[in-house]
């Protein structure tokens, strides 16, 4: 399988790694996502996307999970589900058969977004410049995301571990501004961007 192109491929041709690197960026273009609707009191609804999912469905606010797919909580009924690229390549129809007549919402939203995963000792640091969320630990810790405001594009961020480790998933339109506010406010630190 080839990579998919992506919105941020002529910013990382330019991308200069800093000499003391403390943050990495790295962009993973080789996503699916998946915006999913549906009722979370149906427990048909619950345990039909489980089954599919092969994870829980996340139904406290704020927070995600994940093993092969990772199911992010956006609202009281809606999910992104984010998926290896090509891995599940029938998981929309797996998912719509067996959620059958269930009352739900089902959009394929692949080439909507990019993904960076952010990590390193300064990440934290870096991230708190724009984002408009209290990232001590008693606040956010590892499991937990949330829709925010970064600069001036907004983003989904979710903690993944208390290394720390960031997923940042920001719509296409301003993943170049992202990276670009990402480099430049991270200067102090040394930023390294990749893709895998």
């Amino acid at each position: 399988m080839s990579e998919r192109q992506h919105a941020l491929d002529a910013f990382l041709r330019d991308a200069v790694a800093g000499e003391k690197s403390s943050v990495m960026v790295e962009i993973n273009p080789n996503l699916d996502y998946i915006n999913l609707r549906g009722d979370p009191s149906d427990r048909e609804f619950v345990n039909a996307v489980n089954k599919v999912l092969r994870v829980d469905l996340p139904l406290q606010p704020n927070t995600f999970s994940a093993e092969l797919s990772t199911v992010y909580w956006l609202g009281p009924d809606e999910w992104l589900v984010v998926s290896p690229a090509g891995e599940r390549p029938t998981l929309p129809t797996l998912l719509d058969d067996a959620l059958g007549n269930v009352h739900t919402s089902l959009n394929v939203v692949n080439g909507g977004y990019v993904a960076m995963h952010i990590s390193g000792r300064n990440a934290a640091a870096l991230l708190a410049k724009g984002f408009t969320l209290d990232f001590h630990p008693r606040v956010f810790s590892a499991g937990q995301c949330a829709q925010s405001a970064v600069a001036r594009a907004s983003a989904l961020i979710a903690m993944v571990d208390d290394k720390p480790t960031f997923d940042v998933i920001v719509r296409r339109s301003f993943a170049e501004y992202l990276a670009l506010w990402l480099r430049h406010s991270g200067a102090e630190f040394g930023l390294q961007f990749t893709s895998n």
